[in-house]
């Protein structure tokens, strides 16, 4: 699996602490958690989101920590498949429709070159965007996993 963003945080708290945090923040934004261990979740997220909330780019994600010199040290990778695969559909959809339009005016020779550059300038747009706000988003969503972090970790079935 590739992952386009990837990031790493660091805190004092202990790696118990953090994924418990982090599996409840991912939980609360709409992600799925795949598998759990002692120091890492994987998660995917919905496919269809009908609001856009930080895991809405994302199609899959590993977060890990590990305690390194009396720090804990978050590191977190996640995919964008699934806005790559959206993007080049809608980029798609959207030349066959201008060619379509150009072949019913006999034009098709003059739209063809644009509609190339369109096809590369509106994917790149749609993804690109999305890449550049999921990086920072992500990136603000663990600093505040991190700063929100509870003195001990839950035990599942408490209240809050």
């Amino acid at each position: 699996m590739m992952y386009e963003i990837k990031g790493q945080k660091q805190s004092d708290a202990t790696v118990c602490v953090i994924l418990a945090a982090v599996g409840d923040a991912l939980s609360r934004n709409h992600g799925h958690i795949e598998s759990e261990d002692d120091s890492s979740i994987v998660f995917t997220s919905s496919f269809i989101q009908f609001n856009w909330n930080i895991l809405a780019p994302v199609s899959r994600g590993v977060v890990s920590v590990q305690a390194q010199d009396g720090h804990s040290v978050l590191s977190y990778q996640v995919s964008l498949f699934r806005t790559r695969v959206a993007a080049t559909i809608f980029t798609t959809m959207g030349i066959v429709m201008g060619i379509a339009m150009a072949l019913s005016f006999g034009k098709l020779t003059v739209v063809l070159p644009f509609a190339l550059m369109a096809l590369l300038l509106g994917w790149g747009g749609v993804y690109g965007a999305n890449y550049c706000i999921a990086k920072e988003r992500l990136s603000r969503f663990f600093d505040q996993v991190l700063k929100n972090l509870p003195a001990e970790p839950r035990s599942p079935g408490t209240a809050d």
